[in-house]
């Protein structure tokens, strides 16, 4: 009897250990947090942790692929192997296995969101503001705290570090970091204009300066059937891509019309103080209806595309030179300059800090410096793995032929720049070429630094600040890159230097709670008015309208949410 009740009592006590246990992992899981400095980890040749480390026993992860239609993968390499997963294999000793891909844009998202909504994500996936919040909401997402500390190399620090803590806040979570966030280049947030300078020097005309210039500019692009019998004076967006950019798509893209609204000092689609410093949705003020009415006139007098709504491609017209403007990006080197270049040898297109407003100032609706968050997933064993892989990436990117292969075929890029990247590129190159002299520089940091000095010469011929075609090697490999940093960001550079210029951001680039209930029908309902009263097939008095219903249908709520993270 007495053996029978030590029996168990040793029962309870190892049921009592083994529950502790039990216990200690499950809070483990619940605090999203793994060891990453014990185990299978990334170490140096002296198997000490290191940021540029290799697993010592090969380990495979899960990940997810956002694909560009124009990226392509060379003949005998699959998306699991191609020149960078090999890469990736021989550097980390890491495995990469896809288990989904889908196109860019509403397809990618539409998959991210089956996959949340079933929390079945992958090990490590790239995603936009809205689709993180969800994630840290649905409590699928593995802190990366002391992955970060541990394991991020001294560039990406120095990158991260340079927005002012702006990036480690966009990912912190009950002062937790929840994913490692993309910076991209402030320069990205400029709308420039690009202009046909050949079809203005023909002409014999100045680059406009005001939106009133513009249209004139524009007809006489469209009278003088510059591009042929369908000549576009001002092009705008492929049918179902966004007029202007939104809080929620900071991310500057091509053929918006953001410059035309900055000129009236109207910003739809972001979240602005009003006169009395209160929270007001850009796309309902006044300054909104009288750009809209300009961009209907635009319209209806045959300067506009007259097929916006339902082009196709819009990047096809501009590259097959039957467009005179356009707004973009300083990296329209990269996005088709040099197709319009190759059609047309004599296509010269050149960026403007254009249109002004009537006071003369330059009002740029600009981004947030984090619009990437690559997040792990909470059962994964090896988080500090996402962090690796950006530290090869930023150091060795410069060194590889993406010609070769697209970029959204490399496993979890994450786009991580410094702030001031294009700018002071910019400044070194001119240095360079007016002395033949370059400042000392961290090229760890500005990474492209060195092959852009040793090819500015051979791409950008004399005299160096004149940016007309005729001034230019295409067939340089870096035509591209120089294109856009010298004509793009370099007018961007000469802007900030010579004019008044008011940077303009966002009030908040997240949802509230009612708007991730209603916001989806609030933009509908804004996007099609928008686009009817541009194309004349609603009155722009409809303009009130909408601004009543939207405000009934959970606008004032939302505004009221907004108006609350502000105090």
């Amino acid at each position: 009897m007495k053996k029978m009740k030590k029996c168990f009592v040793l029962f309870l006590v190892l049921t009592l250990v083994l529950s502790l246990v039990s216990c200690g992992e499950k809070k483990d899981k619940e605090t999203g947090s793994k060891s990453v400095t014990e185990g299978n980890i990334p170490v140096d040749e002296n198997g000490n942790p290191s940021p540029f480390g290799r697993y010592k026993e090969p380990i495979t992860i899960r990940i997810a692929q956002e694909v560009n239609a124009s990226d392509v993968i060379p003949e005998g390499q699959t998306a699991t192997d191609n020149q960078y997963t090999r890469y990736v294999k021989e550097k980390m000793n890491i495995d990469i296995d896809v288990v989904w891909q889908a196109a860019s844009g509403n397809d990618f998202l539409q998959k991210v969101n089956m996959s949340i909504a079933a929390s079945d994500l992958p090990d490590i996936l790239v995603v936009g503001e809205a689709q993180y919040r969800s994630i840290i909401k649905s409590g699928l997402a593995q802190d990366l705290t002391e992955s970060y500390n541990v394991y991020a190399s001294d560039t990406i620090k120095s990158m991260i570090d340079k927005t002012e803590g702006k990036a480690l806040a966009a990912v912190t979570d009950d002062g937790k970091m929840m994913a490692l966030p993309g910076v991209q280049v402030e320069m990205d947030g400029y709308n420039l204009l690009w202009i046909r300078q050949d079809w203005l020097d023909k002409l014999n005309l100045e680059a406009p300066k005001t939106v009133e210039d513009i249209y004139n500019v524009g007809k006489a692009f469209v009278d003088n059937k510059m591009g042929g019998e369908n000549t576009i004076g001002l092009l705008g967006p492929t049918s179902g891509n966004i007029l202007y950019h939104n809080f929620l798509n900071s991310a500057n893209g091509t053929y918006t019309f953001d410059g035309i609204f900055a000129a009236y000092k109207a910003y739809p689609g972001i979240w602005m103080k009003d006169k009395e410093e209160k929270a007001v949705y850009g796309t309902l003020t006044e300054e909104t209806k009288t750009a809209l009415g300009m961009l209907a006139k635009m319209y209806k007098d045959g300067i506009l595309d007259q097929e916006l709504g339902t082009r196709k491609d819009a990047g096809e017209a501009f590259k097959s030179g039957q467009a005179g403007m356009f707004f973009g990006p300083w990296w329209m080197g990269y996005g088709g300059i040099k197709d319009a270049v190759v059609n047309d040898p004599n296509a010269s297109w050149v960026a403007y800090a254009s249109p002004l407003t009537d006071e003369g100032t330059w009002e740029p609706r600009l981004g947030a410096s984090t619009i990437q968050y690559t997040i792990v997933n909470k059962e994964f064993d090896h988080p500090e793995a996402a962090i690796l892989l950006t530290n090869y990436l930023v150091r060795d990117e410069k060194d590889m032929d993406t010609t070769k292969l697209g970029v959204s075929y490399y496993p979890a890029r994450t786009v991580l720049a410094a702030l001031d990247e294009c700018t002071y590129s910019v400044e070194v190159i001119r240095e360079y070429l007016k002395t033949g002299k370059t400042p000392e520089y961290d090229n760890k940091l500005y990474k492209l630094l060195d092959a852009d000095v040793a090819s500015v010469k051979e791409t950008k011929l004399e005299p160096y600040d004149d940016m007309r075609i005729e001034y230019w090697d295409p067939s340089n490999d870096n035509f591209a890159r120089m294109m856009s940093l010298l004509n793009g960001s370099g007018c961007v550079v000469d802007a900030l230097k010579n004019l008044k210029v008011n940077k303009v951001y966002s009030l908040i680039y997240s949802q509230t709670e009612t708007m991730e209930k209603k916001w989806t029908n609030l933009k509908k309902m804004e996007d099609e008015i928008i686009l009817k009263i541009i194309l004349g097939t609603a009155s722009i008095d409809e303009f009130d309208k909408f601004v009543t219903e939207w405000k009934k249908q959970g606008g004032d709520q939302i505004t009221e949410e907004v108006q609350a993270t502000l105090k």
